[in-house]
C-alpha cells in the first residue's frame, strides 16, 4: 500500500476502527496513519497484522501516531518510519511477536507501551520526551533495547531486564 496522504482511525466505544494488513506487505509513501477518536480502550483503534507468519514493513516516509494498538498474532513488524504516542492520557501499544525497529518509536505526550521479547531488535531509536511515558514490557536485554533517547518524560520497566552480561549505567 502506497500512502501519500492521511488515514484516520476514529474508534469509539460504539465502533472500533481497524486498518488490516493480510499477508506480507509494505506500507510506503510519505503519509500518516492517525489513530484518534474517543472511547476507553486502546483496541478501538488498531493497525492489525493479520496472518500467521506475515510481515508488515512500515516505510521510512510513514508516521503512525495517536493512540491504539499496532498488533497481531504470530506476525512481524519492521518499522523504518516513525511510530509515536502523542495523545496525552492515551496509550499506543506495539505488540507483534517480532519487532525490528530501524526507524523511530517514541512517546512525546502519551504513553508508548512496547512488548519486547526474543524477536525484538532495535537498530533505530526509541525515545521519550517531556510529557511522554515509555513502558518497556516483556523480556529484554540492553543489546536488544538498543538506543534509548530520553530528553524528559518517564521510562517504566514493566517487564524483565536480563542484565547478566552487561553493565547498566543510569
Amino acid at each position: 500500500l502506497v500512502l501519500n496522504g492521511t488515514i484516520t482511525l476514529t474508534g469509539s466505544s460504539s465502533s472500533s476502527r481497524y486498518l488490516y494488513f493480510l499477508g506480507t506487505q509494505t506500507l510506503s509513501g510519505t503519509g500518516q496513519v492517525v489513530m484518534a477518536g474517543s472511547g476507553g480502550y486502546d483496541y478501538y483503534n488498531r493497525l492489525y497484522l493479520n496472518g500467521t507468519g506475515m510481515t508488515l514493513t512500515v516505510g521510512s516516509g510513514i508516521t503512525i501516531h495517536g493512540w491504539g494498538q499496532v498488533s497481531g498474532g504470530s506476525t512481524t513488524l519492521v518499522n523504518q518510519g516513525t511510530i509515536r504516542a502523542d495523545v496525552s492520557g492515551r496509550t499506543l501499544t506495539v505488540s507483534p511477536t517480532v519487532v525490528s525497529n530501524e526507524g523511530t518509536m517514541d512517546a512525546t505526550e502519551g504513553t508508548l507501551s512496547l512488548s519486547m521479547g526474543a524477536g525484538w531488535s532495535n537498530s533505530g531509536t526509541i525515545g521519550v520526551s517531556d510529557g511522554g511515558v515509555l513502558n518497556l514490557g516483556g523480556t529484554l536485554t540492553l543489546e536488544t533495547l538498543g538506543v534509548l533517547d530520553r530528553s524528559g518524560g518517564t521510562v517504566n520497566l514493566t517487564g524483565t531486564l536480563d542484565n547478566s552480561v552487561t553493565t547498566l549505567v543510569l
